[in-house]
């Protein structure tokens, strides 16, 4: 269930997937949080091991359960995340982390049950990972604010 079905949600953010392995990492950067201590703690549906921004790229078609998803877009996180954690700058400090997540388009319907593994299929486009897209954007962002700075906008 979404919160706000006008940003979240809908066939390109059908499922939300985030890394287990980033959990240890916001442990030392946060400290403990009782979120920290399972999975589902920045929304997601599905959460792997061994499996990063790093590894997965737009386009990738992967197997999970009997259904086959794809790697839509990276997570672009919200106000929500701050509320969530009681911090206000979670959402800007998951976004310029890079661990972000990413979302997956459905293109088979199926069924999945806990421990099912996830399975590349296909992939078209292994350079544009999701940690290279943000660092594309993050980059162009900065660039932007630097530019309305300088030019007194």
């Amino acid at each position: 269930m979404q919160g706000d079905t006008a940003k979240h949600g809908g066939p390109e953010k059908a499922v939300h997937h985030y890394p287990h392995e980033h959990y240890a990492e916001w442990a030392q950067d946060i400290g403990q949080h009782p979120l920290l201590s399972s999975p589902g703690a920045f929304g997601e549906n599905l959460s792997t091991a061994g499996l990063t921004e790093n590894d997965v790229a737009i386009g990738d078609v992967f197997r999970l359960g009997s259904a086959i998803v794809e790697v839509s877009q990276g997570r672009q996180p919200c106000w929500r995340l701050n509320e969530r954690f009681g911090r206000k700058t979670m959402a800007r400090d998951v976004q310029s982390s890079g661990r972000t997540g990413w979302y997956y388009r459905v293109l088979q319907p199926g069924n999945v049950e806990p421990r099912n593994g996830l399975t590349l299929v296909e992939r078209s486009t292994p350079e544009w990972s999701i940690a290279r897209i943000w660092r594309i954007f993050l980059h162009r962002s900065v660039q932007s604010r630097r530019t309305r700075r300088d030019s007194g906008a």
